[in-house]
C-alpha cells in the first residue's frame, strides 16, 4: 500500500514536472512502455484515472526509470528512500521548475525531502508563500479585514469568516 502510494506520489510530481513548458524545446510525448505496464500492473481500474494511466515523457526531464531502473509501485519492488531522493535531486538538476530541498531525517535515520513542483514565478516567491502560509496556519491575530487585503482571500473564507457565519 505505502509502495503504491509513493509510487503515485513520484509519478504525479514527474506528471506535473514534464507537463510544465521548460524554457528551451523540449518534446513531449507517452512513454509506451512505461504506460503498458502501470495498465499491467494496477489490479482494479478504480486504482487508476486519465491522470495517471499514462506516463508522459519530456525530452527535458529524465523520466523514473531511467534512473531508477524499473516502474515505480511495481509488483516485488520496493525503492530505497536514497534512490527515490536521488531521483528528485536529479529531476531538481533538470529542471528550473522543480526544487528540493531536506527537511531532516526520519526516525530511522532516512532524509526526508521536500519537493516543490511549479512554475519558475512560483518559485521564486516561495519564501513569500510560505511567510502567507504561516500567517493563515495561526489566524488568532489575523482579523477578517487583514486576510482579503493581504492575501487574496473572501472573508467568508478565514477562519473568522466561518466562524461570524455560524454565529447568526
Amino acid at each position: 500500500m505505502i509502495r503504491r502510494f509513493l509510487g503515485v506520489i513520484l509519478f504525479l510530481c514527474f506528471f506535473r514536472a514534464a507537463s510544465l513548458a521548460q524554457s528551451g524545446p523540449c518534446v513531449l510525448s507517452d512513454h509506451t512502455e512505461y504506460t503498458k505496464k502501470i495498465k499491467e500492473f494496477t489490479t482494479a481500474s478504480y486504482f487508476s484515472t486519465e491522470l495517471v494511466d499514462h506516463l508522459p515523457i519530456s525530452s527535458c526531464v529524465p523520466p523514473p526509470d531511467v534512473s531508477l531502473h524499473h516502474i515505480v509501485g511495481g509488483p516485488d519492488v520496493l525503492d530505497y528512500t536514497k534512490d527515490i531522493n536521488a531521483y528528485f535531486r536529479l529531476l531538481a538538476s533538470r529542471s528550473p521548475r522543480v526544487k528540493v530541498w531536506s527537511i531532516g531525517a526520519s526516525e530511522e535515520g532516512r532524509e526526508m525531502l521536500v519537493a516543490a513542483v511549479s512554475d519558475e514565478a512560483n518559485l521564486a516567491r516561495l519564501d513569500r508563500y510560505k511567510e502567507i502560509t504561516a500567517r493563515l496556519a495561526d489566524p488568532r491575530g489575523l482579523s477578517d479585514a487583514e486576510a482579503p487585503d493581504h492575501y487574496g482571500l473572501d472573508s467568508a473564507a478565514t477562519p473568522r469568516g466561518v466562524q461570524s457565519r455560524h454565529r447568526g
